[in-house]
């Protein structure tokens, strides 16, 4: 199930490794009205290659979107060998970068992307990793909050 390079990488160097699976990815049965919601949607975003290989199982890889959003590049590897293309993969790998991107593409189109996606260095200044602004993108303040007894 997962790729097997930290294990890989324990046994080379001397550790004793046991893999063990905590848990199984498979395909979801949609409805025709839930298969039809995802061909019509805007954008997908992955952030696994187990998720693109059951959505393709499930849906169809020629009913997706064309605006396909990896994670990472495992994950557009995926996408690429279900014969799509990838249109943005979020850096950092991380789901927050993920919907800095979405957000960016879904507001001005996947033709801007120059304007959207950012450097890693970039993101990490404008604050990825922390609470982002859906509209905007933009670092959301942490506040904190009083809570008053009854």
């Amino acid at each position: 199930m997962a790729r097997d390079v930290l294990p890989d990488g324990l046994r080379a160097a001397g550790w004793g490794v046991d893999v063990v699976d905590a848990y199984r990815t498979r395909p979801v049965a949609l409805t025709e009205a839930q298969a039809d919601a995802v061909a019509s949607a805007d954008a997908v975003t992955f952030a696994s290659s187990s998720s693109v290989t059951n959505l393709c199982a499930t849906v169809g890889a020629d009913r997706l979107p064309p605006t396909l959003i990896s994670i990472g590049p495992v994950t557009s590897d995926a996408i690429r060998a279900q014969g799509l293309t990838v249109t943005a993969e979020a850096d950092p790998h991380t789901i927050d970068a993920l919907v800095v991107i979405l957000g960016g593409i879904v507001r001005h189109g996947p033709r801007d992307l120059g304007q959207i996606v950012l450097s890693g260095l970039e993101q990490r200044q404008a604050g990825v990793g922390q609470r982002l602004c859906v509209e905007c993108g933009q670092p959301v303040q942490n506040r904190r909050i009083k809570r008053q007894r009854v």
